[in-house]
């Protein structure tokens, strides 16, 4: 037997690797827009529930005060008697309603000034990324207590980000799925 090097030559390498890096990146882009839509209907289900969700905890009545500086929140107690429970500057009340009815745990927060809602923010994904994640965050500093309820249960959980998630998933995986395909044709 006599020891010969085999040579073997392929061509249309660099095209072909050329070909599947951009099936990759279309692919990329594909999911990248079906993951920032699915951030867009978290974010929508989760103002919807806020600002429309069924609210059934306490109802607070807001009244200014005799000396015009301050308003006063009240609530009724257990014995049906209105008490004071805040008592906050008057210009911070302006343009909200005189009464506000409250969420009960386990139900969405309820809205009152708009703030969370308006806090609610999209960081998108990048398509340029392999592996693309678009998130949805509150910039409100009492949204993780609002979601979680507060150390010692003081505050009960009134959750709107992780259900608005869990009723869009199904939907975002499929979208998924039909983007890769759609990258993938």
């Amino acid at each position: 037997m006599v020891d010969r090097p085999v040579k073997v030559e392929f061509t249309g390498l660099k095209s072909l690797a050329a070909k599947y890096q951009n099936r990759q990146n279309l692919v990329a882009l594909h999911v990248a827009r079906a993951v920032n839509a699915g951030a867009a209907d978290v974010q929508a289900d989760a103002i919807i529930e806020i600002q429309t969700g069924s609210k059934t905890g306490i109802t607070y009545n807001r009244e200014e005060a005799e000396n015009g500086k301050y308003a006063v929140i009240s609530a009724l107690n257990s014995s049906g008697e209105r008490i004071p429970v805040a008592f906050i500057p008057t210009d911070a009340i302006s343009n909200l309603p005189p009464e506000h009815t409250a969420s009960a745990p386990g139900e969405a927060p309820a809205t009152d000034t708009g703030n969370l809602v308006s806090l609610l923010v999209i960081n998108t994904a990048n398509p340029n990324d392999p592996n693309p994640i678009a998130t949805v965050e509150s910039g409100a500093p009492y949204s993780a207590i609002l979601e979680f309820g507060s150390d010692g249960g003081k505050i009960e959980p009134r959750p709107f980000m992780g259900p608005a998630f869990d009723r869009n998933l199904p939907l975002i995986q499929a979208e998924v799925q039909k983007a890769i395909q759609k990258g993938l044709e």
